[in-house]
């Protein structure tokens, strides 16, 4: 193996990077849902608009404009409880990822996780995976308060050791519809 002359870091997404488990989230999503009365919606659906929104804004856009701040939470944390029950079977490492990681460790690249993920899931998901050992103990995850891939990384990047890293980021691809230019003005 050939180690690098510069030092580098990894930061990756949780969601959707380490394990493909964004249906799961939506799922448990659209369950609460269903319990408030909301019909109609599917995973795919509640994927595609979205994207990128924490818990709160998610209620505030599907259930109630208005919704109190601790209502939101307190709602945010019955999904996260659904997500974790429902999905124990279902959260698996993508393929390699071990792999992978245990390559770039050798290769002395420092690794952390950003997430938009609250603590519980995070330690959840990662203890899962079985990849906890793989990020440096002063890399816990740190976690950024809007699903955001600046923020990602600069929580990320506070995990790490050394601040003058080359650090490369993991996120996500998300993909919207687009209008033609044309169609556009």
């Amino acid at each position: 193996m050939i180690l690098p002359t510069k030092k580098y870091a990894f930061i990756f997404d949780m969601d959707g990077v380490l394990t493909d488990n964004m249906k799961l989230h939506a799922a448990s999503w659209v369950e609460l849902f269903r319990d408030y009365g909301l019909e109609g919606l599917d995973p795919e659906r509640y994927l595609v608009e979205t994207a990128g929104m924490k818990g709160p804004d998610v209620l505030r856009y599907f259930l109630d404009p208005d919704i109190s701040s601790q209502e939101a939470e307190r709602l945010t944390e019955l999904k996260d409880f659904l997500y974790r029950v429902n999905s124990r079977s279902l959260i698996k490492p993508l393929s390699g990822l071990h792999t992978f990681l245990e390559h770039a460790g050798m290769a002395g690249i420092a690794l952390a996780v950003g997430t938009g993920s609250g603590a519980k899931n995070t330690d959840y998901v990662l203890g899962l995976l079985e990849t906890k050992r793989f990020f440096r103990p002063s890399s816990a995850p740190i976690m950024s308060r809007r699903a955001n891939p600046l923020r990602t990384y600069f929580s990320g990047r506070r995990n790490c050791l050394e601040s003058n890293l080359r650090t490369v980021l993991f996120l996500k691809m998300r993909c919207r519809e687009s209008k033609p230019r044309q169609e556009r003005e």
